[in-house]
């Protein structure tokens, strides 16, 4: 009985979920997946001492090339840790340039050594040679890598070889509180301690999981435990109450604890409502909603009769289901985007991740519960109301209504397409509805992915467009505070190390050195690359805090750069102040003391003014920790900010006018959009002088075609994902061959149209990865070129420089430098021109002259050339070298050139690193897909109605020699097939018309010989019938003919006995005659609806009280299922039917009926079954047991099993069996359930 089975089934889920929930806990409570402190002290050991052992034979073989006078660069093998080799305390091997040895590390004696650098903590051994005394070998050991700052190139982590968990915290040797203390030497070595709670370890992650799994199987379990309950409003009601109540405690307890350590369960990500304060929460929620809508369509069906209240309530639930999930997915689409941190720009795939397919999942499953509630509505109205007409004026007043109410709660356009789409949808599934359309699953994957592509496309479209207007409007606000916090960021790195520069201190101790060589100096090593867009300035003061003699002119400077104290406002930098003027611009002023052993000898004053036309310069988001970098979706707005109608500042590619003309609309504190020129314009005025213009293009109207593409492919996979998991999942429970699955399971024209689209899309993805493995081949060709055009362009800048016949190497000291060191001042004025960063080492690879000195004075790299560029150039003598190099996690391109002077004698080398090639190829190869995408989308559903109409001419003629094929009987005219053309189906159209009037001829002749064989087998049972009682009937008549003529003297009582016997056979002659004629003669069927639940259990009852020795059991889910047939005939069948079984059953054996009626899944159809425990029917047998005159029994004709098979058969059923020797046998009867409206 399937209720007793989903009972079952939803209670080994429910163990289930209880089982997951359990092992979640005990996972995070006492499973920590930590290898323990012994495991984790062994990999330490082993790997180091590999280490120690794989560098000690590093030492031997340099050892030896040296001894040999061989060139190291040349035999070196490669060796994995950072190792450099000195000669003399100077540098003459590394294999690394990300790592740098510590200062003074001649100090350091032989041996090993654990140290904290700017790369992070080591393991360092150094050792030297006794032959080779003027040199030594250092190797280090990672331990952890740790960087001055995080971002997503940067991540602190450890080696990886060592299988040190996450959650360890390094620590220093001495610490006594330690779970893992490694010991290199003595008082030499780290310790490990962990971290309770502060990380998501691996151990939560596995909870995590194995929790939302068993929510998900616990909703499932609920679902199912009130699937087979009943078709009635109370199931619904129960168990909407009971999901609804199991997620208010999971709410209300905070269960489980552990999503709230989950960054899926973060209210930082997303959060809208006290219900939805994370993706997390609202996938839950949705989930809900999803399995609320699912129970709803499957199990809430029409009730008898059609029209009772209970059927209109039922509508009426369906029609506030509607209203209220189309009205919830709209805020829900609108919060995913306005309230959120998630990326759901569609047609830039590069900038989606995990979040963005979670929150485009859920904005599906939302949708597709909207369809299955609107679906279910329109069914409910077909099954209730009889009126066509009632019918179509009711489905066309949902979507205006859906209006009405729209344009009260929603934007103008958000309402007019939710109309329109709720038109759309609704029309699409009427026709299903209406057509009762159920196995035309590629149509209906096509129309489902379409119209949730339709609706996400226009929504994500839409607010994301209003995500940057508020996103506009911001910075414009924040334009007109003028902040700048990269400049705030970056002068506490310049602060720190101006204040222990020598040079600087040298100036305040040296009366001699000029303001002018200070300022150059200040100007070229610190306030450059990002600090190119302000104008510096700079006067001195003494210890004394008055101005030093020839530190500047005080008269250069603004009163409120003076007025420190006035308007300034302190920034995160003691020493740094921002000042806000009042013609509307700003500056930053610092106020620098110089200290030596801790005393003042001086001061810095230094001014910041932001340039006019100030251009947009990418500070290197390496750089930038995470939560001080500015906002990434800023970068493509454009803005100018003017000061009484001029501009001071702009930023971005719009070609702003220098002067506003006219007089300005706008009150201070006012704003308003306009567009020009292709760009949206937000303008506001922050006070009476200072006007904001933040700018950005107007969106493309092919914009939302473009997610419409990307969604409808991606709802496809997803499609395709379900279909085939399912199929293959039944495949293997059913224990069936694929291929004989797909036979039964798709049609003919199904698998032309599934042909055609697979060929379309497999083109599409083979099309798609080779075009962009070519399109990302010729990029990285381009992109080479481009960088070696620019290096090109750089050298001859430099050598242009270099070459100058004045030129003269001396510095102010009077003696002769480098000279490249003459390009101090202007390398980065090439870096701005060229705009690209540079970096010069001199001809021993170490770091001259950079534009980008964060990333060495950060330790990102150390100050030597890449050990592979070097070896190349200066060993190899190659005139370049190109390469990607990697810093953390950062690919980049880097090319390295010598630089010459006018006699070609090397003077250094030239590098020139780029870090925007991942974002700019990422952006052009999402411009690529975009369109290819667009194309590819019209072409799959150009390919799609291709395949519709192409699958549909190809069979409709096979339907229609279908359709003849199945009116063709025997003994009656049938209709041939006209075909015009002579193809194909035309041959079997022309052998079709011949067979039918083959047909027809062998019908008559076959006709002739079933009438004469079916009078012959008729002829012969009634002659047997006949001739069993007209046996004893002789025989008794001779007996007492004999008795007669004998004179026997008992003839007087005989003649009464013999006479009652004729009489007993000449009845039976007259039983037979009547079964016969009965059989020959079947009534016509009396039709009309029939309640065949009441049917089946009034025979039950009739047996029931009459074979008290056999237990006789009635089931049925269904108190009524109305079926078109005969009353009285089914009465007859089901009576036959149980007397059957219950002459089945052997006197000895503890008989046992079970009647069931039951639906099929499909709701079309119903079965009656019933089930006995008899003797069963041999195989032998079953092949006659339908055949008139054949029984199994000792007494009766035979005819009961075919007369009912006749009775069921002239009402369009069908009647069958299962049997099994000594075990029982199981009789079925299917008939079609009546509708109540079946032609609307």
């Amino acid at each position: 009985m399937k209720l007793k089975a989903a009972n079952k089934n939803s209670i080994l889920l429910f163990l289930l979920a209880i089982l997951l929930a359990f092992g979640a806990y005990v996972i995070q409570q006492y499973m920590l997946f930590d290898p323990g402190p012994g495991r984790i002290h062994s990999n330490i050991k082993k790997q180091i001492s590999k280490d120690k052992n794989a560098f000690e034979s590093f030492v031997n073989s340099a050892s030896e090339i040296i001894e040999n006078g061989e060139e190291l660069w040349d035999g070196l093998p490669e060796f994995s840790n950072p190792v450099f080799i000195y000669k003399d305390n100077a540098v003459v091997y590394w294999n690394n340039n990300q790592t740098r040895l510590p200062a003074r590390i001649a100090n350091y004696s032989d041996g090993n050594h654990f140290i904290r650098i700017s790369g992070g903590a080591f393991v360092l051994q150094k050792t030297g040679i006794d032959e080779l005394s003027d040199y030594r070998f250092y190797h280090l050991i990672p331990i952890k890598y740790i960087y001055p700052l995080q971002n997503r190139h940067l991540q602190n982590h450890f080696n990886e070889k060592l299988k040190i968990p996450d959650y360890y915290h390094l620590a220093e040797f001495e610490n006594e509180v330690y779970d893992v203390k490694v010991e290199i030497d003595e008082n030499v070595g780290f310790t490990l301690v962990k971290i309770q709670g502060d990380s998501f370890n691996v151990s939560d992650n596995y909870s995590a999981f194995f929790y939302s799994i068993s929510i998900i199987i616990f909703f499932i379990a609920l679902y199912l435990s009130f699937q087979y309950f009943s078709n009635s409003l109370f199931a619904f009601g129960g168990f909407t109450f009971l999901i609804l109540f199991s997620r208010w405690l999971m709410i209300q307890f905070n269960y489980p604890e552990i999503f709230s350590q989950w960054n899926f369960f973060s209210p930082a990500l997303f959060a809208s409502s006290v219900l939805n304060n994370s993706l997390g929460d609202l996938t839950i929620n949705v989930l809900v909603v999803f399995f609320i809508c699912l129970f709803f369509y499957k199990r809430v069906n029409v009730i008898q009769p059609e029209g009772s209240f209970g059927n209109f309530v039922r509508i009426g639930i369906s029609f506030i289901l509607l209203f209220g999930l189309t009205f919830w997915i709209a805020d829900i689409f609108r919060s995913q985007v306005i309230d959120s941190r998630i990326s759901l720009e569609i047609d830039n795939f590069f900038s989606l991740n995990v979040y963005s397919i979670v929150s485009i999942l859920i904005g599906n499953l939302l949708l597709v519960s909207l369809l299955l509630i609107m679906m279910k509505s329109f069914l409910l109205l077909r099954d209730t109301i009889q009126n066509k007409k009632t019918v179509l004026y009711t489905l066309l007043t949902l979507p205006f209504i859906i209006l009405i109410i729209g344009l009260y709660l929603l934007p103008l356009n958000v309402s007019i397409f939710t109309f329109i789409w709720i038109l759309i949808s609704g029309f699409t599934l009427w026709q299903f509805v209406r057509e009762k359309k159920k196995n035309d699953y590629l149509t209906h994957a096509l129309i489902f992915a379409g119209l949730t592509a339709l609706f996400s496309s226009f929504f994500y479209f839409y607010y994301t467009n209003e995500k940057d207007d508020n996103n506009v409007e911001f910075l414009a606000r924040r334009l007109a505070i003028d902040r700048d916090p990269v400049t705030e960021f970056l002068f506490d790195d310049i602060e720190r190390r101006i204040s222990v520069d020598p040079f600087v201190k040298n100036y305040f101790l040296n009366p001699h050195i000029p303001l002018t060589e200070l300022y150059e100096r200040l100007q070229s090593f610190y306030f450059t690359g990002y600090f190119n867009r302000y104008e510096f300035r700079l006067f001195t003061l003494n210890a004394r805090g008055e101005v030093k003699s020839g530190g500047g002119d005080m008269e250069r400077f603004s009163e409120e750069a003076l007025g420190i104290t006035g308007k300034a406002q302190l920034t995160s930098n003691d020493y740094l102040f921002y000042i806000p003027r009042p013609d509307g611009t700003f500056a930053y002023i610092s106020n620098m003391p110089i200290l030596l052993q801790d005393k003042v000898i001086g001061s810095l004053f230094i001014e910041l003014t932001p340039k006019v036309y100030r251009k947009n310069y990418l500070y290197p988001e390496l750089l930038l920790e995470e939560r001080k970098k500015p906002l990434e979706e800023f970068d493509r707005y454009a803005h100018a900010v003017y000061v009484n109608k001029k501009l001071i500042t702009r930023q971005g590619r719009y070609p702003y006018n220098f002067f506003i003309e006219g007089d300005i609309s706008l009150l201070p504190g006012e704003s308003t959009f306009h567009k020009s020129n292709g760009q949206l314009h937000f303008v506001y005025m922050a006070d009476e002088s200072k006007l904001v213009v933040v700018s950005r293009e107007l969106p493309d109207m092919l914009q939302p075609v473009t997610f419409f593409s990307y969604l409808f492919c991606f709802n496809l996979f997803l499609i395709f994902l379900y279909y085939s998991f399912s199929r293959v999942l039944i495949v293997l429970l059913a224990k069936k061959s694929f291929k004989e699955f797909l036979k039964k399971e798709l049609s003919f024209r199904s698998k032309i149209q599934i042909a055609m689209l697979a060929v379309i899309v497999f083109s599409f993805l083979i099309i798609g990865v080779v075009t962009f493995l070519h399109f990302s081949r010729e990029y990285n060709d381009s992109f080479r070129e481009r960088l070696l055009e620019k290096e090109e362009a750089v050298q001859v800048s430099i050598d242009y420089r270099l070459n100058k016949p004045d030129r003269e190497f001396i510095n102010l000291r009077g003696i002769r430098s480098n000279p490249l060191m003459v390009l101090s001042s202007e390398i980065y004025a090439l870096a701005d021109i060229h705009a690209i960063d540079i970096n010069i080492f001199n001809t021993n690879g170490v770091s001259l002259l950079t534009s980008q000195p964060g990333i060495f004075e950060k330790g990102l790299l150390n100050n030597l050339m890449h050990p592979k560029a070097f070896e190349t150039l200066k060993h190899q003598n190659r005139s370049q070298f190109l390469q990607n190099e990697y810093i953390g996690l950062l690919e980049f391109l880097s090319v390295y050139v010598p630089i010459r002077d006018r006699n070609g004698e090397v003077l250094g080398y030239l590098n020139l690193p780029y870090f925007e090639k991942e974002k700019n190829l990422n952006r052009e190869i999402s411009g690529f897909f975009v369109a290819l995408v667009n194309v590819y989308v019209l072409l799959l559903i150009a390919g799609g109605l291709v395949a519709f109409f192409i699958g549909n001419s190809l069979t409709a003629s096979l339907a229609t020699i279908v359709e003849k094929l199945q009116k063709v009987k025997l003994g009656s005219t049938n209709e041939p097939i006209e075909w015009k053309s002579k193809d194909e189906i035309g041959v079997l159209v022309h052998e079709y018309n011949k067979m039918i009037l083959e047909l027809e001829k062998s019908a008559l002749l076959l006709a002739k010989s079933e009438r004469e064989y079916a009078w012959r087998e008729m002829a012969k049972q009634i002659a047997h019938e006949i001739k069993n009682p007209l046996t004893p009937m002789k025989l008794r008549i001779q007996h007492l003919q004999r008795a007669m003529k004998e004179q026997n003297p008992n003839v007087e009582t005989m003649a009464p006995k013999v006479l009652a016997s004729l009489i007993e056979q000449i009845d039976t002659l007259s039983h037979i005659a009547t079964e016969f004629s009965t059989f020959a003669k079947m009534p016509k069927a009396d039709m009309e609806p029939v309640n065949i639940v009441q049917v089946a259990e009034a025979s039950t009852s009739i047996f029931e009280e009459n074979n008290g020795d056999i237990e006789i059991h009635f089931e049925s889910d269904y108190p009524e299922i109305i079926v078109n047939a005969d009353k009285k005939q089914l009465n007859r069948v089901f009576n036959n039917l149980i007397k059957n079984a219950v002459q089945s059953i052997p006197s000895e054996k503890e008989g046992k009926i079970v009647i069931k009626v039951e639906k099929t899944p499909d709701n079309e159809h119903c079965i009656v079954s019933v089930k006995d425990n008899g003797i069963g029917i041999p195989d032998e047998q079953k092949e006659n047991v339908f055949v008139p005159n054949f029984t199994t029994k000792s007494s009766g004709m035979g005819l009961g099993l075919a007369m009912s098979k006749q009775i069921i058969q002239n009402v369009n059923g069908s009647i069958w069996f299962e049997s099994n020797v000594d075990a029982g046998t199981t009789f079925y009867v299917k008939l079609t359930i009546l509708k109540s409206s079946e032609n609307l």
